[in-house]
């Protein structure tokens, strides 16, 4: 009697499924392009707190040469317009401010007149500031 051949499996020639090879790298690819996006969040996020926070600095110091510009002549003098400290400019308390006048510059019949503003930058643990310059005529 013949003796019965085992049956061969078909051989398949369609690949299936992931080998346990591909699953850990696959899963490294992910994990590096998520850390890689959450560093690019941090960026952002911080770069965003420091135009509004140089937004708002700007909007203090223009505000402030607008009020002077709208002072007589005779009465734009530092002794009229104080600085001010942090938590004493009303809506803004994480900012100072400072006025600086020059009298006779450039022309004897002017005042330069200077306007920083300056706040605490916790990322950079440091203050920062912008001014704000402008020359004032006499009338």
């Amino acid at each position: 009697m013949p003796r019965a051949q085992p049956e061969q499996l078909p051989k398949r020639s369609d690949k299936r499924g992931f080998s346990l090879l591909e699953i850990p790298i696959t899963l490294f690819v992910m994990i590096v392009g998520l850390l890689g996006l959450h560093t690019i969040t941090v960026v952002v996020v911080q770069s965003v707190d420091v135009a509004e926070r140089v937004t708002v600095a700007t909007a203090l110091a223009r505000d402030k040469v607008e009020e002077i510009k709208a002072t007589a002549f005779a009465n734009i003098l530092e002794e009229n317009l104080p600085s001010e400290d942090y938590g004493e400019i009303t809506g803004s308390e994480e900012y100072a401010r400072a006025v600086t006048i020059q009298d006779g510059v450039p022309e004897s019949n002017s005042k330069t007149v200077d306007v920083t503003v300056s706040w605490f930058n916790a990322v950079a643990s440091s203050t920062r500031s912008i001014s704000v310059t402008t020359i004032i005529a006499a009338d």
